[in-house]
């Protein structure tokens, strides 16, 4: 791969050499902050796609959606109805100290339910209580269920959460608290029910998560003297399993960054995450994670250049390396183009794999993934109407985590497995690009579309396992009256391979391609009461998301929404 390196770095200096013929710098806008009193609301599975409702997303927006394929999750009900909030418009300047409380702003919300039920044995309740933001403080509660039943023998699941938070502010600085707790049970239903010899109770296939979290903050809410954005968080989770795991994570991160003048800034991201798993055998796993990032950026009104490095201490191994990333203004907001190079490290913990796959055993080893990326790509907006992001990336994953199935000792002999495990290839490469397309086709109705394709090389491994070659996903809301809203969803993935424990070719398996197609709409009644009905997997397909696991058919849950 040495010649895409060179013509990597040739291509990444051309860039910065058209930088250099430029100059001249644009005014900054000061970055807010924004609370999410409701941040979720219940759905079947979580989707990775582009929101465009109620406006065009930006750019950047659209990165922080799109799909990825160095992660695992890709749920097979990606459809939801959210609330979306009324547009926040401008505050007028008023100093007749007669306004009552609320009167200067969008009216807001200070509860929030919602409960449904659906076609298999679906309950779902969420309800969001707050109080709703004043100068000095803000703070709520959020608690939520949803299970399921499906039609193949122990085929269910149910996840039970709450969390509380609150903010205090002051004229410069801001403290936050989080703390919630998570119950996700699952069963492994992954074996032939055709075959009566096989007898499973269902507290041996029943794989329970319990997660209790807690998280502190602290940053500045407005702009010093020293120009100088700085925050700070400490976050501590401990999951157990339903057979006697225990694992700790501990999280500190900070991140401080300021102007040196109209044109130069500086940045510093520092991260610390620990984690250590107690399994029933009486055996420790734990590692530490240390991660920092000095950067300073050049801005001008034809384009950005960050340069900088990235230092990784990963169990007693260093890793250094350089972080560039560059931005050439071609025609300003209409064609820009970007490029990078940089390194990350991925904290993989059994909470973190059993969120992926909750159909894994208990971890037996637990690796970080060290990422280098590169990429070149294009973006910009034509006018109002069309949003686009088009890229080429090549990219080395050292220590990739990997699901196969295992068998298990009572069904060893039919080749037959229920579990799943993690394994790590040492070094996985992957060759690709992405396309990005959001677009308001008139003032009810907008569409995007975001597709990745990425063909890898592993190097111990025959594939890079349960890892989707093409992942697309094309979504549209329309919105044909003002208190109706439809929303229509369909996602594609091919190209997953499986490593089965059977005698194939290769002892590997191509799981065909999935296709899923979802419907939502959302009616509102009056202000306060609206009623939503969702439709997942509209084509029945029972397809693969893992192996040996087939996702459910067609599911539809319908509800109502009141607000306060």
């Amino acid at each position: 791969m040495k010649f895409i390196d060179y013509a990597f770095f040739a291509a990444l200096c051309w860039g910065i050499s058209i930088n250099a013929l430029q100059a001249q710098n644009e005014g900054d806008i000061t970055p807010e902050s924004m609370d999410i009193v409701k941040p979720y609301e219940p759905i079947l599975g979580d989707a990775a796609r582009v929101e465009l409702s109620p406006d065009l997303p930006s750019l950047d927006d659209l990165a922080k959606e799109k799909p990825v394929f160095n992660d695992y999750y890709i749920t097979p009900k990606f459809l939801t109805i959210k609330y979306t909030p009324v547009e926040l418009k401008p505050i007028g300047y008023d100093d007749s100290n007669k306004k009552k409380k609320g009167d200067d702003g969008e009216k807001c919300r200070y509860v929030w339910l919602r409960g449904g039920y659906g076609n298999l044995k679906t309950p779902l309740a969420d309800i969001a209580l707050s109080t709703c933001r004043t100068k000095k403080w803000i703070a709520g509660l959020n608690a939520s269920y949803i299970g399921s039943q499906g039609p193949i023998e122990f085929q269910n699941y149910n996840r039970l959460g709450g969390r509380a938070f609150g903010k205090i502010y002051t004229n410069q600085y801001y403290v936050g608290i989080d703390a919630g707790y998570q119950r996700n049970t699952y069963y492994q239903y992954g074996f032939t029910h055709a075959d009566t010899s096989l007898q499973f109770t269902a507290d041996e296939l029943r794989r329970r998560y319990e997660t209790i979290s807690a998280r502190a903050t602290l940053g500045n809410s407005a702009e010093n003297d020293q120009v100088i954005d700085y925050t700070a968080a400490l976050n501590y989770q401990t999951m157990g399993d339903n057979r006697n795991s225990r694992e700790h994570y501990i999280d500190l991160q900070g991140d401080i960054s300021g102007l040196l003048n109209e044109n130069w800034a500086w940045g510093v991201q520092l991260r610390d995450e620990f984690s250590s798993l107690n399994r029933p055998d009486s055996n420790t796993y734990s590692n530490n994670l240390l991660q920092a990032s000095p950067t300073v950026t050049y801005k001008a009104n034809f384009g950005n250049f960050t340069a900088g490095a990235t230092a990784i201490l990963d169990g007693g191994k260093f890793y250094p390396f350089p972080k560039i990333a560059l931005e050439v203004f071609v025609l300003p907001k209409s064609l820009t183009l970007y490029g990078g190079w940089n390194k990350e490290a991925i904290k993989n913990t059994y909470q973190s794999l059993a969120n992926q796959n909750p159909f894994i055993e208990q971890s037996t080893e637990l690796r970080n993934s060290i990422r280098e990326n590169r990429y070149l790509g294009i973006k910009g907006a034509l006018g109002k109407v069309l949003s686009y992001n088009a890229k080429g990336f090549y990219n080395i994953v050292k220590n990739q985590a990997l699901f196969v199935n295992i068998a298990t000792p009572f069904d060893a002999d039919n080749g037959i497995s229920r579990l799943m495990t993690t394994i790590y290839d040492p070094r996985m490469s992957e060759i690709g690009a992405s396309l990005e397309i959001a677009a308001r086709l008139t003032d009810i109705a907008t569409i995007s579309l975001a597709t990745t394709y990425a063909s890898r090389n592993t190097d111990t491994e025959t594939e890079a396992w349960h890892l989707p070659t093409l992942l697309s996903n094309l979504r549209a809301d329309i919105q044909p009256i003002k208190k109706l809203q439809l929303t229509v969803d369909a996602y594609l993935i091919n190209g997953m391979k499986a490593r089965v424990t059977n005698d194939t070719p290769d002892n590997s398996y191509t799981i065909p391609t999935a296709f899923d197609l979802n419907v939502a709409a959302r009616f509102d009644i009056i202000d306060n009461i609206g009623v939503f009905v969702t439709a997942n997997n509209l084509l029945a397909q029972k397809y693969n998301r893992f192996f040996y696991y087939p996702v459910y058919g067609l599911n539809v849950v319908g509800g109502i929404t009141c607000r306060f």
